[in-house]
């Protein structure tokens, strides 16, 4: 039984990455000794109920004084500091990692000496490659160069370690692998996220025509997710003619663009704030499976689990045409939108043609065996024992 540190750095975010971590956590339980490396107190019943998973209570290792830095930070500038959390737990584990077997990072990329497996949602450290959208604000304004910078200088990053051959880098979409290889000159694993197929696949087992002609979207509620373009293409739609609504999940994690959110909801009677998604509330689950359609606003989006799970509940995705979410609909040309008013024209013509709709509906279910909670952790213990008997 190998000693194992899986390193994320707050699972009570409760997003797609710390959906990966839980995954982990659960695949690697049972066959090795498992230490969880992060910043903050973990809750592991409450992330158990919130992700359907099943980890079992484990050894929690937070660096010492750095979380408490880092919740002060946040609560003064109310900005997350992710990078940062990143660099913080790669210089504690340069000083650490001989404790351990082998590192397990779902916290993206670590410059480490010893052996580790390494999934990366997006790289942080070089940020080059990022489209502008994701990476402008870092690319020109002189603060976020000097940040980064700190950043490396904290967390003691070498480039020259990514793919030295001690690491085996793991990413969630095709389109991530490239600019990972871009960037570290190391192309990765393509392991796509855990999607809980199961639960939405039974609560979205019902007869297309007892749907409801609405859309959802899910993701914390901030500027990356644009919230407010996914409520403009809806209003689109109705324009149109299309009765429909729009159900939006999940927690509020910006608070000026919130209330933003919240003041645009409030000028539709058909836009709904339903709050935080919990894959364990079965009056919650039926409703967003009851839903025809999901919505994307989020530009670049590297995977998107919340597009596979609808997906898996019988639902028709519409995507910007871009990123690692384009793989989930298979570029399919009548499900990825240039803009809002791309959108609202294709969605148009998949609500008016029930021919396409269904013929979209049956290609999207034979693709939703790739993407699950078994086939991930599958991957992931092959992926460190094969590391660890190398």
């Amino acid at each position: 039984m190998a000693e194992v540190a899986v390193v994320h750095h707050d699972l009570m975010i409760k997003g797609g990455g710390e959906s990966v971590c839980m995954n982990v956590l659960e695949a690697l339980q049972d066959d090795h000794d498992v230490t969880l490396v992060t910043l903050t107190h973990p809750d592991i019943n409450e992330l158990n109920n919130y992700f359907k998973t099943n980890v079992n209570e484990l050894t929690v290792e937070i660096p010492p004084i750095a979380g408490r830095v880092l919740d002060r930070m946040k609560a003064i500038t109310n900005f997350e500091f992710d990078l940062l959390k990143t660099a913080l737990l790669n210089r504690y584990l340069k000083r650490h990692e001989q404790k351990y077997d082998i590192v397990v990072s779902t916290t993206n990329e670590l410059a480490l000496n010893g052996d580790s497996v390494q999934y990366i949602h997006l790289p942080q450290f070089d940020r080059a490659a990022l489209p502008d959208t994701i990476g402008s604000m870092q690319k020109s304004n002189p603060i976020y160069d000097v940040y980064d910078q700190v950043c490396t200088m904290l967390a003691g990053f070498n480039k020259e370690l990514i793919g030295s051959g001690r690491d085996r880098l793991l990413t969630n979409s095709h389109w991530t692998a490239e600019i990972v290889e871009e960037i570290y000159d190391e192309m990765p694993d393509v392991v796509y996220p855990p999607v809980d197929t199961e639960t939405f696949a039974q609560f979205g087992d019902v007869p297309w025509s007892e749907k409801e002609d609405g859309f959802v979207t899910i993701g914390r509620i901030m500027p990356l997710k644009k919230i407010l373009r996914v409520v403009d293409i809806i209003a689109g739609v109705h324009e149109l003619g299309h009765d429909v609504s729009l159900k939006i999940y999940g927690p509020p994690s910006d608070e000026g663009y919130y209330a933003k959110v919240e003041e645009r909801v409030a000028e539709y009677d058909f836009v709904h704030l339903e709050g935080e998604l919990r894959h364990s509330d079965e009056a919650q689950m039926r409703s967003i499976c009851r839903q025809k359609y999901y919505l994307n606003g989020t530009d670049y989006e590297a995977f998107g689990i919340s597009i596979a799970e609808m997906v898996a509940a019988g639902a028709i995705p519409f995507v910007p045409n871009n990123g690692g979410q384009t793989e989930i609909v298979n570029g399919r040309e009548e499900l990825v939108y240039e803009s809002v008013e791309d959108a609202v024209d294709k969605i148009d013509r998949v609500l008016t043609d029930e021919t396409l709709a269904s013929k979209l509906k049956t290609e999207l279910a034979d693709e939703k065996s790739e993407f699950t909670y078994e086939t991930f952790q599958w991957n992931v213990r092959t992926a460190v024992n094969e590391t660890l008997s190398r």
